[in-house]
């Protein structure tokens, strides 16, 4: 087996990553953005192979994949609802355009993203088929989404969007966590992008809804929004870790930006932020810094966690860097959201991947967005 780098190209990828919107929504009538994202690109983008391969996307912006320990062909990944209310390439028409506009005013999805589960042929380089994770995609009974939480604190909580998958196996469980926002969350606290975690199971092959919980939930404060966006968990000394970008955005533009984390327990069967009675918020003290933006130009305004590597008594992790006029993934500032990989012993340290010793720093103008290390099966040379 042999590792290899997989990433989206950002030409191809629009700011889905930390410009995700949450709407407030009554069973009835979802109401006017308050924080608007990107236009979808109408085409299909591209994949980038160990920086030296390039495939095409499964679908719609399906740029972030998260490879399922003990298969090393199946991924989980993101597709777009279209217009119809349908999951993009699955049980809908690869519509890249996320939908019309005008559904908001009309109650219909845009912009919705669920989760897959991609199957990747490695010996033609393709992905060859793809089954619904969670699908988000509305009810047409009710017009509400299909998501919903069934079990623990958050029951009856609607997941509106989910995306940008991140997975960790820790003993005989395999953990997801994803970016989410919600039809329904001020009911329960969660009215902003944030970071939900599950556990697949492998049987239904579907996440277990009655075990999904809004580890560290965002919120809207006189227009003022705290997000913890981009999750990425990392076991590691026999413990689950959750890591966010903790984001300040304040009329569409982020103002504050770091990655935080936290240990991850089980309590009533439910796994949450160790010492926590329920969801926490993006800068809780219960959480650490852990990879604090940099003093120079070019790195004083985004860090985004992108993932881990583990490799014996220290890992690598990944993230995205950008400065001045970065704010987002398509941002023209030089070096926005480019690759800096570093290595650390402590996973919570403060700043303890930020001070890590730097492995690999991408050619300060190439853009990467979503890269991630996946394994090749036996027998498979890359």
């Amino acid at each position: 087996m042999k590792a290899i780098m997989m990433a989206g190209a950002a030409l191809a990828t629009a700011a889905a990553v930390t410009l995700a919107p949450s709407i407030k929504q009554d069973p009835d009538q979802q109401s006017a953005h308050r924080f608007a994202p990107a236009a979808q690109p109408a085409t299909l983008g591209k994949l980038a192979l160990n920086a030296s391969e390039v495939l095409a996307e499964p679908a719609c912006n399906a740029t972030s994949f998260a490879q399922l320990p003990g298969d090393a062909s199946l991924f989980i990944g993101r597709r777009l609802v279209t217009n119809e209310g349908k999951l993009a390439g699955i049980s809908g028409p690869n519509d890249c355009s996320g939908g019309d506009p005008a559904n908001e005013a009309r109650g219909r999805p845009y912009n919705r993203w669920g989760l897959v589960l991609d199957r990747f042929d490695w010996k033609t380089r393709r992905f060859t088929g793809a089954t619904v994770l969670l699908d988000t995609s509305p009810d047409p009974r009710n017009g509400q989404s299909r998501a919903i939480i069934t079990g623990g604190p958050m029951r009856g909580l609607r997941i509106r969007s989910a995306y940008d998958p991140s997975v960790a196996r820790l003993g005989d469980a395999i953990f997801v966590a994803f970016e989410c926002t919600f039809e329904n969350g001020d009911k329960y606290g969660v009215n902003q992008t944030s970071s939900c975690i599950s556990v697949y199971d492998p049987t239904t092959r579907r996440l277990d809804m009655a075990r999904t919980f809004v580890a560290v939930g965002g919120e809207d404060k006189d227009s003022v929004f705290q997000v913890a966006a981009v999750p990425r968990l990392l076991t590691f000394g026999g413990r689950l870790y959750l890591y966010w970008s903790a984001l300040t955005i304040e009329r569409g533009v982020i103002n504050r930006a770091t990655v935080r984390g936290a240990e991850l327990v089980q309590q009533n069967g439910i796994t949450q932020i160790k010492g926590s009675a329920s969801v926490i918020r993006p800068f809780d003290p219960l959480s650490n810094e852990v990879w604090a933006v940099g003093e120079d130009k070019m790195s004083n305004r985004i860090v985004n966690l992108m993932g881990f590597w583990n490799d014996g008594d220290s890992f690598l992790a990944f993230a995205a860097l950008g400065g001045e006029g970065c704010n987002d993934p398509l941002g023209q500032g030089r070096g926005c959201f480019r690759l800096a990989v570093k290595r650390s012993h402590t996973p919570l340290g403060q700043n303890g991947l930020g001070r890590g010793r730097m492995s690999i720093c991408a050619y300060p103008v190439i853009h990467r967005n979503m890269p991630r290390l996946s394994l090749t099966p036996p027998g498979v040379t890359g």
